[in-house]
């Protein structure tokens, strides 16, 4: 069975984040999960739950990672 899981991003730093999630995107650590940008979704599918958590859970840290620096080099006040 084919596990998928789908992380929509909307919002002012939507393209930014894009922008620097391209090389994880594009070239994915060796593993268990498939990673592909679909419009403004990144899809992650892996064949077991246990790849397919772990995959989500770094592109999320990744994502919040990211808004962070951004947003603390920027001295921006955006709640996206």
């Amino acid at each position: 069975m084919k596990y998928v899981a789908r992380i929509k991003l909307e919002g002012l730093l939507k393209e930014a984040i894009l922008r620097a999630l391209k090389p994880e995107i594009e070239n994915p650590p060796p593993g268990r999960s498939e990673v592909r940008l679909e419009g403004d979704e990144i899809v992650i599918s892996s064949n077991d739950v246990a790849s397919l958590r772990a995959s989500i859970n770094s592109f999320l840290y990744w994502i919040h990672a990211q808004k962070e620096s951004i947003l603390s080099t920027n001295n921006l006040d955006c709640e996206d």
